[in-house]
């Protein structure tokens, strides 16, 4: 029966490999070796690695031949093996990532893109597998404002949440977010049975009656909200609030985005009385989503 006998530092090399080694293959085959050096034999190496006999044999052939020729560095990962030539250098595909991660996520803007700067051609499947093995995955991608934003009054914002947050967590106050949302009762596109090869169905558009719900939720997690009928007005806005602060058991600060229902000069008006109850208002800057 075949083993292979290693010496101490060989032990030592083939332990890293199977701890630390990136490649699973590598892993495996050092385990392997380690096992033969225990007196696996090869039937059992062949059964728990679920590989053929001849195998595990060439595995340690391979281990000989490092062996004999007494390199310095062991490497057990798969040999080079033929194929196709990549159309694209490992430099290329890294630049490739880096595009993608800075805003070009469509495959055919990519294409081109090589194609301009390096006259390759590489096909869309090609990409997408590319970008597969990349770690990245397509999936959809959120619409934005941010880049209209002023950064530096973003970050004085987030500062001053902080602030709030703190204060709100000592109990003296409490701190809430508010906004709306408008909701339709029909489906943006109604499914049905049809005829095979037919696409003559319809169904009529009538005014659904549109339903606005706004929310104030507290830090703590709790919720207050309505139920309105329409899109949000001013004086929607105003009634809701004023229900709301009616309700307040402590200093309030409520955040709140820069909607034209908030903004208005008609809520605005409100801004002295509902701060004598105890709710002061803090606008978040504009086309900054976040922490709303």
């Amino acid at each position: 029966m075949r083993y292979v006998s290693l010496t101490i530092d060989q032990v030592d090399q083939l332990t890293q490999l199977y701890k630390s080694s990136p490649d699973h293959r590598e892993r495996q085959r050092a385990h392997a070796l380690l096992l033969s050096h225990r007196n696996f034999s090869i039937p059992d190496l062949a059964d728990l690695f679920v590989v053929d006999r001849d195998t595990i044999g060439r595995w340690m052939d391979r281990w000989q031949d490092w062996v004999k020729q007494t390199q310095p560095t062991l490497n057990l990962q798969d040999q080079p093996r033929s194929g196709r030539i990549p159309n694209l250098t490992n430099d290329q595909k890294k630049s490739v990532v880096e595009w993608v991660k800075q805003g070009m996520h469509r495959t055919r803007d990519v294409a081109q893109t090589i194609h301009e700067r390096w006259q390759k051609t590489v096909s869309l499947s090609s990409l997408r597998r590319f970008f597969r093995a990349s770690k990245l995955s397509y999936k959809r991608i959120r619409r934005s404002c941010r880049h209209l934003r002023d950064e530096t009054a973003y970050a004085f914002f987030k500062t001053e949440l902080g602030a709030l947050r703190a204060w709100a967590a000592s109990g003296e106050v409490d701190l809430c977010y508010g906004d709306e949302m408008g909701l339709s009762r029909q489906a943006v596109v109604p499914y049905g049975w049809q005829e095979m090869g037919k696409s003559d169905a319809f169904m009529p558009a009538t005014p659904s009656g549109n339903l606005t719900t706004l929310g104030f939720f507290y830090e703590d997690n709790r919720l207050e909200s309505y139920v309105l009928s329409g899109a949000i007005t001013s004086d929607m806005m105003v009634r809701c609030v004023t229900d709301f602060v009616s309700r307040l058991t402590k200093p309030t600060v409520l955040i709140l985005d820069n909607a034209s229902s908030h903004t208005s000069a008609f809520f605005k008006s409100h801004l002295a009385g509902w701060r004598s109850q105890g709710l002061m208002i803090q606008y978040i800057p504009a086309y900054c989503p976040e922490p709303d």
